[in-house]
């Protein structure tokens, strides 16, 4: 029978969604953070309900060829152990098997999108403030159990990780609980928007700060936003402290409130795979954002209407829209599930929130079936509930895992799908 805290030797069967290690003992699965497959342990059981156990490592005994290191404490690297080639593997074989057991059918799926970098990919990242009197920034540890104080983040722009450094060197004196978190912006050519979220729009600390950030060539701005609910990090209310609140990347606008994709590179590389399996000559880009996928598609030919409800991304995308003169995009201020029942299209693009697409959206999809559907998600468990519910009128052409998140165990995936004929 198995106990808790009691020791066994396993081998590990495979990876689950999450990358944690699995293993059955006594005819029961047990998950392991940090493992991988076909690697030879001795665990500790540290949780036992009636369906399944949670072990952590105590020793490997056999390692895989397909390890690099061991877990990382942080909870943001929490593939950085497995090599690259295998995370990419990996992603494609869990989404082929969740998009196989939610639609009941063999999915074909293609091999993952990469650009190849592993490492300081990320253009915006936000640092947690420690509970302490002095000014030091951190990461979560895995299964958010505390902060560590971190100066050089494998996946932060070079830059942002001088400036973190820098900032956590000089321990600038601060009251406890009074500024929460730092987040940091850059574009391509590593100029740098910092947003401060406090309080209050003074805090003791914050001149010293200022002065910091100011005397740094690439910080282009700084603004200072009020944290009104717990579980969202910025608040509406921000002040521009230094510089300007906004940034520029190619065609695109950037600000502390505005959407944008993390990776870049990846961003680029999925945007150009959508742009080949559009259908024109009317596009309906919904859930927007800046408009970072719809000018992507920018085509005279093309008629792109972009259906948005947050008013400082429709804000930026109007700005975007005049000074390039793109004269044939139109943007519609509402939610996506209220205004799409009222548009006809022949490609709609959706590239919604964690929580996937309201049902009232899918009716509305269901309703208008346009000839070409694309969707791009971050949550691969609402994205095959989605696409169950759409499997009458729409049919799957092509599936793209995207490795927007190198060394997480976070999913991007693009899908293709094809209106049916009626």
């Amino acid at each position: 029978m198995l106990k808790i805290n009691n020791n066994y030797k396993v081998k590990i069967l495979n990876l689950d969604y999450k990358g944690d290690g699995v293993t059955k003992i006594d005819n029961k699965f047990v998950y392991i953070k940090g493992l991988l497959k076909d690697e030879v342990a001795i665990i500790k059981l540290t949780n036992l309900n009636r369906r399944f156990g949670v072990g952590e490592i105590v020793e490997i005994i056999e390692p895989s060829i397909n390890r690099r290191a061991s877990l990382n404490k942080l909870g943001s690297l929490n593939l950085y152990h497995l090599s690259f080639n295998n995370q990419l593997d990996w992603q494609k074989d869990i989404t082929k098997e969740t998009l196989n057991k939610v639609l009941n059918k063999n999915v074909s799926v293609l091999d993952t999108i990469t650009d190849l970098a592993e490492f300081n990919y990320r253009n915006k990242v936000v640092y947690h403030v420690m509970d302490e009197n002095v000014l030091k920034l951190g990461l979560y540890t895995n299964n958010n159990e505390k902060l560590v104080v971190v100066n050089d983040f494998l996946l932060a722009n070079k830059k942002v990780n001088e400036i973190v450094k820098l900032i956590n060197q000089n321990e600038i004196k601060i009251k406890k609980n009074k500024v929460f978190n730092l987040i940091f912006k850059n574009n391509r050519i590593n100029e740098i928007l910092v947003t401060i979220v406090a309080d209050s729009f003074e805090f003791k600390g914050l001149e010293e700060l200022i002065n910091i950030l100011s005397n740094i060539s690439n910080v282009k701005g700084v603004t200072i936003n009020i944290k009104e609910y717990r579980e969202k990090i910025l608040g509406s209310k921000s002040k521009v402290l230094y510089g300007m609140n906004l940034l520029k990347d190619n065609n695109l606008l950037i600000n502390d409130q505005s959407f944008m994709q993390v990776n870049f590179g990846v961003m680029d590389l999925t945007y150009s795979l959508i742009k080949e399996h559009v259908l024109g000559p009317k596009i309906i880009d919904a859930f927007s954002g800046v408009g970072s996928i719809g000018f992507s598609l920018y085509n005279e030919n093309y008629e792109i209407i972009m259906l948005e409800n947050n008013l400082a991304n429709i804000k930026l995308a109007n700005i975007i829209k005049n000074e390039n003169n793109y004269y044939n995009v139109k943007i519609i201020s509402g939610n996506a599930e209220d205004e799409i029942i009222n548009l006809d299209g022949n490609t709609v693009i959706v590239d919604p929130p964690r929580k996937g697409l309201d049902i009232k959206f899918v009716n509305a999809l269901k309703e208008i079936k346009v000839e070409r559907f694309i969707y791009l998600s971050c949550n691969l468990q609402t994205l095959a509930r989605d696409l169950k519910l759409l499997e009458n009128e729409y049919e799957i052409d092509k599936v793209y895992p995207i490795k927007m998140f190198p060394q997480t165990n976070a999913f991007e995936t693009l899908v293709i799908l094809n209106g049916k004929k009626r």
